[in-house]
Formats: structure tokens, C-alpha cells, sequence
């Protein structure tokens, strides 16, 4: 075996290893990227939840406070 041979074998070895370093460091990202993704959208989930409770409230409120001016703005009227 010459030396321009085990040159090559060499180098594509470790150009074989960079680029599976890489590959490894890149899937390991994209798994925690992949569960922060997921644990945000359960947190967003939860947040349209809360939201949608809180907006049911407000209107009801809002509602009462409507009621309350119609009656007195009908009682401004008669007077």
C-alpha cells in the first residue's frame, strides 16, 4: 500500500468522523428544540385556556355595566 493511499484513507476517515460529530451535535439540538417547541405550545394552550375563562368574565361584567347605563340613561330620558 502506498502512502497516497493510506493519505486518502486517512482523511476520509477523518472527514468521516467531522462531519458524524456534526450530524450528532445537530440531532441533540434539534431533540431539545423539538420538546421546547412542544412544552410551549401546552404552556400557550393553557394560557388560551385561562384567557378564554377571563374574557367570559369580563363580558358578563361589561354586560351588567351596559344594563346599568341603559337604565339610567331611560331614567335621564323621563326627566
Amino acid at each position: 500500500m502506498t502512502w497516497e493511499i493510506f493519505c486518502g484513507i486517512v482523511t476520509l476517515c477523518g472527514f468521516g468522523i467531522t462531519v458524524g460529530t456534526l450530524v450528532a451535535r445537530l440531532a441533540a439540538v434539534i431533540a431539545r428544540l423539538n420538546a421546547s417547541v412542544t412544552e410551549f405550545s401546552a404552556a400557550i394552550a393553557s394560557l388560551k385556556k385561562e384567557n378564554a375563562g377571563d374574557h367570559r368574565a369580563m363580558q358578563e361584567t361589561l354586560n351588567g355595566h351596559e344594563r346599568r347605563i341603559t337604565i339610567l340613561e331611560e331614567h335621564d330620558e323621563r326627566h
